[in-house]
């Protein structure tokens, strides 16, 4: 469908607001549905998407026309289609999805000062072995930055700035990119098990053969990043694009590694905090056609591929794949969405599989390839429990102690055998909650309904949710006393105090988000691990994933019972996944593994099931239990909540909402009631849920409630489809 001058359009703006805006073709100028646009709204200039003819409801002499067409960008049919069906299903605006799909694209190009090798010069110098392996990088027309040169040859500035001053590397322009993409592919052979290869037959069978779910299961250390790397390098023989979804971009840091050592280039890069220029020539290359490989965190899900023919889901079951602020939507699910939209495989892989995935693998929608034997010798770690009532840590004269005494054996052993411990706590800083001892007055955050975390390594509390930092009172805000204050549990940084007093000789590191503010450093750090340079590693769960540490042989659970929340629909399943996952960093290489899991409910059948590696013990019991209170995936859920800064306002229409409820027999309100985060970012908030069967969409029935309330621009209604958590 073509449009001409003066032809009626609708575009759907890049902007949080619903339907189309229509716009008449200016003089000259041909547009297709796909087209990016430039048109007018209100007193400025909005980027948009041609979505087909207009709707005709304005006469066309009253509109205005687009100012003008982004040549050689086109946003396929697919995923226009995409768009569409994501927008009806999570009830969120068309807007905000092309916003995530073109607020990267920019007119500009943004280049920098790089070198390529200048042949004729080569017989002017010596060539010396470290000159070599610059020389030998460089063939091939490679045009690289500088420290592009010096991070993959592994050579000094000295004799890099040498040989540009010789004029064997010349300067050139290029585009700022993220990875040092090469033209052709240079395969490397890694010989799989027979396990592996089973599984990558199948996988391979699937390129080109149009839409297909599989789900690829492996215990921890299976090399399963390897099996799908072999489905990989099928779609990029066939000239086929690439996304490789990753909850959290921190996990590539090995990854990329492997990925090089496979294809002999690294893929681009995508996250939130690349820069701007950066991610504006990524987007262009993606668009044209001009990257093959592109490793992402979630929003990597909306790049606008001009021929894709791939999608992985990496430790699909992690809950950072949901997004739950402004376009809320699950990574995982909508990647699946996407595929089918482009009639293409997708493989979603996990050595702990969501109960959403297994049940569509156990009623035959997705294909299931396993892999349950570790590669190599290697086998699975031995767990022992230890009973925190019968065994609580001792005082020591430095204050409490958060270590058992059967942990404390454990890593002296350790350190004595020259290993590696991993000690996991999935809480940053020193202390959760500052009590006054006098009064009992706690810290708390001025815009959140939550404590205040102390984090000692700059003297600070600061609230986890909004960000609020400030310096610790000396006196109590609530009694006046002076230095009442006392730090009540651990987080990491007090777990750091104790280790480092009770082996003082060791050496030990600090992971979580807080100390590594951008991913050469987290490299780094992963680099020191690898090369045994630190002895005992104290991290959250930044660590409990996607790495591999052949040395690390110990791990310990510092609280395995956070996260067993009563109010908490996914509780159990989260805390399962994430002790299996930390478990498998240990006993990963020759030497066998341990891991010392701390509880004050050791009967729980989620430690049993990990003390006997048996992943049904654990599904089996969830399902049921999920079965017969007819929750997801036996049935469907939808969160109302309803925001605003005056709690006076949202109370009042809540209680509207309340009485304009549609009635429907197979449909359960519940609510309104606060949330259990009543207040976020100075937002007073109260909730909805709406419980339905498996067999009936709710999406219609939230959105006729919604409409039949008007709201005020005092109050904010996100709707959540598929909520996985309920604070």
């Amino acid at each position: 469908m073509k449009f001409k001058s003066g032809d009626q359009i609708s575009v759907v703006l890049s902007m949080p607001i619903g339907g189309t805006y229509d716009y008449t073709v200016p003089n000259g100028v041909e547009v297709v549905p796909g087209n990016i646009v430039e048109v007018p709204f209100r007193s400025s200039y909005k980027l948009g998407i041609v979505w087909g003819q207009g709707l005709n409801k304005i006469s066309k002499d009253k509109l205005r026309s687009v100012r003008n067409k982004k040549e050689g960008y086109l946003i396929s049919p697919e995923n226009i289609s995409f768009i569409d069906w994501m927008s009806e299903y999570t009830v969120q605006s068309k807007g905000l999805i092309v916003n995530a799909t073109i607020k990267d694209f920019s007119d500009k190009n943004y280049n920098v000062k790089a070198y390529k090798l200048s042949p004729k010069n080569l017989n002017k110098i010596k060539v010396t072995d470290q000159r070599k392996k610059i020389i030998d990088l460089m063939k091939g027309e490679e045009v690289l930055l500088k420290s592009e040169i010096l991070e993959l040859s592994k050579s000094s500035s000295a004799v890099l700035n040498g040989l540009i001053k010789k004029n064997i590397l010349i300067p050139v322009t290029k585009e700022i990119d993220l990875g040092f993409v090469k033209k052709n592919l240079s395969v490397s052979e890694l010989k799989l098990n027979q396990e592996q290869e089973k599984a990558a037959i199948d996988l391979r069978k699937m390129i080109g053969k149009g839409f297909d779910v599989a789900l690829l299961e492996g215990v921890t250390g299976s090399g399963k990043t390897e099996v799908y790397f072999e489905q990989i390098l099928v779609a990029l023989k066939k000239n086929l694009q690439v996304l490789v979804l990753v909850p959290e971009i921190s996990i590539t840091t090995q990854w990329l590694g492997r990925f090089q050592s496979k294809f002999g280039f690294l893929p681009h890069i995508w996250h939130s905090s690349i820069s701007k220029r950066i991610r504006s020539n990524v987007w262009k290359k993606i668009i044209k056609g001009e990257t093959n490989v592109v490793v992402g965190a979630r929003s990597a899900l909306f790049l606008p591929f001009k021929n894709l023919g791939l999608v992985v889901v990496d430790e699909e079951h992690d809950n950072s794949f949901k997004q739950e602020e402004r376009l809320i939507y699950h990574a995982r699910d909508m990647a699946v969405v996407r595929a089918k939209e482009e009639n293409i495989p997708i493989v979603l892989v996990s050595a702990t599989p969501s109960i959403e995935t297994v049940m569509n693998v156990r009623e035959g929608r997705y294909k299931y390839f396993s892999i349950k034997n570790r590669f190599g010798e290697a086998l699975m770690p031995r767990i022992q429990i230890v009973d925190l009532l019968s065994n609580p840590p001792n005082q020591q004269a430095w204050g409490r102690t958060w270590l058992s005494e059967p942990l404390i054996k454990a890593v002296s052993s350790n350190l004595d055998n020259k290993e590696q411990v991993f000690l996991f706590l999935n809480r940053r800083g020193y202390a959760p909650i500052s009590i006054c001892k006098n009064c009992g007055f706690k810290l708390s955050c001025p815009s959140c309904s939550a404590w205040l975390v102390e984090h000692r390594s700059d003297s600070s509390l600061q609230c986890h949710h909004c960000g609020f930092k400030r310096k610790h009172p000396h006196k109590c805000p609530s009694c006046l006393k002076e230095d009442g204050f006392i730090s009540f549990g651990p987080g990491i940084e007090r777990v750091y105090e104790d280790v480092t007093k009770r082996w003082p000789k060791a050496r030990v590191g600090l992971i979580a988000s807080d100390y590594f503010d951008d991913q050469k450093n987290l490299s780094n750090f992963i680099s020191s691990i690898e090369k045994k340079e630190i002895d005992i590693i104290i991290g959250t769960q930044l660590l409990a994933k996607g790495h591999h540490f052949p040395n690390l042989t110990l791990v310990g659970i510092i609280d395995a019972d956070m996260g067993l929340s009563v109010w908490d629909l996914r509780g159990s399943e989260k805390v399962y996944q994430m002790m299996y996952q930390v478990s498998g960093r240990a006993g990963r290489g020759d030497k066998a593994g341990k891991v010392i899991l701390q509880s004050h409910e050791c009967s729980n059948h989620i430690f049993q099931a990990l003390s006997e590696n048996q992943n049904d013990l654990f599904l089996n019991k969830e399902i049921d239990f999920r079965r017969d209170l007819k929750m997801p995936p036996f049935g469907r859920l939808i969160s109302i909540i309803i925001s605003g800064t005056e709690e006076k306002e949202v109370i009042k229409f809540t209680e509207v909402m309340n009485k304009t409820k549609p009635k429907n027999d197979n449909i359960q309100i519940f609510g309104p009631a606060p949330a259990v985060m009543t207040r976020l970012r100075g937002k007073y908030r109260y909730r909805f849920l709406v419980k339905g069967p498996k067999n009936l969409l709710l999406q219609p029935f939230v959105k006729r409630w919604i409409d039949l309330t008007n709201k005020t621009n005092l109050i904010r209604v996100q709707v959540d489809v598929d909520p996985y958590s309920f604070y």
